[in-house]
């Protein structure tokens, strides 16, 4: 583990498309101070090596792309992720 290791999280209990764009721009806000707090203490941090993940029940199915980026990059969505030698899976959709 490194002192860069940051893992978010949000929840979205709604299908409403208005609260689930509210979320993306919080979790796009929450990344942003993340790399403004990390360029005060001089630590670089890698849009190449972020991940996120999108869990989601079948009411969920319209739920707009995301589209999140780290210091102007855009982060790579992807189905698994390590974090903390844990491996997190997303299963297409669940009951």
């Amino acid at each position: 583990m490194f002192a860069d290791d940051v893992a978010l999280w949000s929840s979205i209990f709604t299908s409403d498309m208005k609260e689930m764009k509210n979320q993306m721009n919080k979790m796009q806000r929450a990344l942003n101070s993340i790399c403004l707090w990390a360029d005060m203490w001089k630590m670089v941090l890698s849009p190449e090596k972020t991940q996120f993940i999108t869990f989601k029940n079948k009411n969920k199915k319209k739920f707009p792309p995301l589209q999140l980026n780290l210091n102007g990059t855009p982060i790579t969505e992807t189905n698994n992720a390590k974090y903390l030698v844990k491996e997190l899976q997303c299963v297409e959709y669940w009951e």
